[in-house]
């Protein structure tokens, strides 16, 4: 019996250092952004079959030459869980209002018009920034609404 609760004990303690490398690898990533300081986006209800999908940005340091975001795709599902189908994109360069340009912070939305009654929605948002650096972009999905 002695043998057995060390051996589990062994098995314990070698399980448990194997986990705390990877935990304190994961937390000491860096989770800010050369572009970015703050981003969030939401969809609020316009009428019974419109939706409107907001977007606010923040940059890091620096003005931006460009900030918005570059891409937004609207999704539609029957039950809100399974079956997403993609039913409507926008991006920046024929909606040219999702980005403004030389600045620091950019909040503003698009109206997706065509909802359905009883169908749930959500939107894939990419945030878009770019500078003398280069270009930074994440991708984010809104919450769910049901129309």
């Amino acid at each position: 019996m002695k043998k057995y609760i060390r051996f589990v004990s062994i098995i314990l303690v070698l399980s448990m250092l194997l986990v705390i490398p990877s935990y304190a690898e994961s937390i000491a990533e860096p989770r800010g952004s050369a572009f970015f300081a703050a981003y969030g986006t939401d969809l609020y209800k316009a009428s019974a079959t419109s939706f409107e999908i907001w977007f606010d940005v923040d940059s890091n340091v620096d003005m931006m030459d460009v900030l918005g975001v570059s891409e937004i795709v609207v999704y539609r599902s029957a039950n809100g869980q399974t079956g997403w189908t993609d039913v409507r994109t926008y991006d920046m360069e024929d909606y040219p209002e999702m980005t403004e340009t030389n600045s620091y912070s950019y909040v503003n939305y698009v109206t997706y018009d065509n909802a359905w009654s009883g169908y749930y929605y959500t939107a894939y948002v990419t945030f878009y920034a770019k500078d003398s650096r280069g270009i930074g972009e994440r991708d984010v999905y809104t919450e769910i609404i049901l129309m």
